[in-house]
């Protein structure tokens, strides 16, 4: 058994969200919804394997935003040894004050037997992402 977290998904859009991918090695939990409704979120137990090779445990999810003026979007959500990361392939993203890029991605660290927060909010192409860490 292996050390575990959870991560708060929560959608603060008028977009359903839609999980479109989903792959894990060498996880005991990564387990995601199909869908997220608009203004709903979900808590999601993740658990680390951690047995004969700990360092390459991993997992990623991919979301798409239904209904947006572009038809759709995605944005992918991964975890490597320890650390999460949040990741906007497809439409600029803004953390606070600071806008970033097509292609952005954000690393939100590890909390064993914690939580880390992460919430997603605006209408298309103007969106934000909020999160715990800093």
């Amino acid at each position: 058994m292996g050390q575990g977290g959870f991560l708060l998904l929560y959608n603060a859009t008028q977009y359903q969200w839609r999980k479109t991918y989903q792959h894990s090695y060498q996880m005991n939990n990564w387990d995601f919804p199909d869908t997220i409704a608009p203004f709903n979120g979900v808590r999601i137990y993740v658990e680390f394997d951690e047995s004969s090779h700990p360092g390459d445990d991993g997992g990623d999810v991919k979301y798409e935003l239904v209904g947006c003026p572009a038809g759709k979007a995605v944005f992918w959500i991964a975890i490597g040894f320890r650390n999460f990361y949040a990741r906007f392939p497809e439409f600029a993203i803004k953390r606070g004050n600071q806008e970033y890029p097509i292609g952005t991605e954000f690393g939100l660290g590890w909390r064993h037997d914690g939580e880390t927060v992460y919430i997603l909010t605006g209408d298309y192409p103007n969106m934000q992402f909020l999160t715990n860490v800093v």
